[in-house]
């Protein structure tokens, strides 16, 4: 049986992998854990021809967990093989999940024949793109409701404005407020007592995307607004370094010849930071982006050591070394 699980949105997509991998435990005790193959690595493909076409001498029920099955043409074509000729049906109770984190238009657009190959033979397909007005609401108080807690209005609004509307960071709050209240209703006033840090990813995102695009300037303006709004110097250069480290990893993975989707995965970066990302890279050689993480990292210890201000270097930064 062939699963398909794709979308944008990697928090409630990793959920749903998550829960699927508990009910086939709940439902299959004796069974081996799953089997979690990435296709990009050497000998995961024979491992997945292997899991496909040899059943258990016991006829023992296999969950095996596929991804970056479209990431480049070889393994897409290898997917196609192993796939096209019914191994799946030959497998006995082998339950087969596809795990990507693309649109559908994005995973067709990389192999529209295995895109095709999957629709025809998939048992199940769901797409998990991100959530916005009530239905992200909706999904907020269903996540809540599940682990025994009432989400009120006022509550997911609370959330919402603090954490933003990324899953990973609702999840990550969610299971915080639960945790601290057991159960009952979650109302305004629980979000203010537990704490919900304030979103800064905007603002945060002018900062490095200035960085990115080499704007003196701007990058000068931002570091004025955020030391004006009181953020934390160190907190400034480690998203300094964080962007700088993107931006290097992106380009190296890139003059390798990997695709965006690859690259994604190999960095473990979201597709829209990478595709971002790939054109500032542009503007840098490799040994620049290497030089500039490593005043970076050497200015953060000698901040931390207490030999050179963490301010100071944030301006020296942008005046002297971007």
């Amino acid at each position: 049986m062939i699963i398909v699980y794709h979308g944008t949105d990697g928090g409630r997509l990793h959920l749903a992998v998550r829960h699927l991998t508990a009910r086939f435990g709940e439902k299959h005790p004796g069974s081996a854990g799953p089997a979690r193959l990435d296709l990009e690595q050497a000998g995961h493909g024979d491992a997945l021809e292997q899991a496909l076409r040899n059943r258990s001498f016991f006829n023992e029920p296999s969950l095996v967990i596929v991804r970056n099955a479209f990431a480049g043409d070889a393994s897409a074509e290898l997917a196609h093989r192993l796939l096209e000729d019914g191994n799946t049906a030959r497998a006995g109770d082998t339950v087969l999940v596809i795990r990507e984190d693309r649109s559908e238009k994005d995973l067709a657009k990389a192999s529209r024949k295995l895109w095709k190959l999957l629709n025809g033979q998939a048992k199940q397909t769901r797409s998990f793109e991100p959530l916005t007005g009530a239905k992200l609401t909706a999904w907020m108080k269903e996540y809540c409701a599940e682990r025994g807690c009432t989400l009120d209005a006022a509550a997911c609004a609370l959330l919402q404005a603090g954490a933003g509307t990324d899953s990973w960071n609702l999840v990550h709050e969610m299971d915080k407020l639960c945790a601290w209240k057991g159960s009952g209703t979650l109302g305004a006033d629980a979000v203010r007592a537990v704490g919900v840090p304030v979103r800064q990813e905007a603002h945060i995102f002018a900062l490095t995307d200035a960085l990115a695009g080499r704007d003196k300037r701007g990058s000068l303006r931002e570091l004025e607004r955020h030391r004006a709004q009181g953020a934390d110097p160190h907190y400034l250069l480690s998203m300094y370094a964080f962007a700088v480290r993107n931006l290097l990893a992106v380009k190296d993975l890139s003059e390798r010849g990997l695709a965006p989707a690859a690259i994604a995965s190999r960095a473990k970066l979201h597709p829209f930071v990478v595709k971002k990302t790939l054109g500032a890279s542009r503007r840098f050689t490799p040994a620049e982006l290497a030089g500039i993480h490593g005043w970076l990292v050497h200015a953060d210890r000698a901040t931390k050591r207490g030999v050179r201000d963490a301010g100071d270097a944030l301006y020296d930064f942008v005046l002297s070394v971007l």
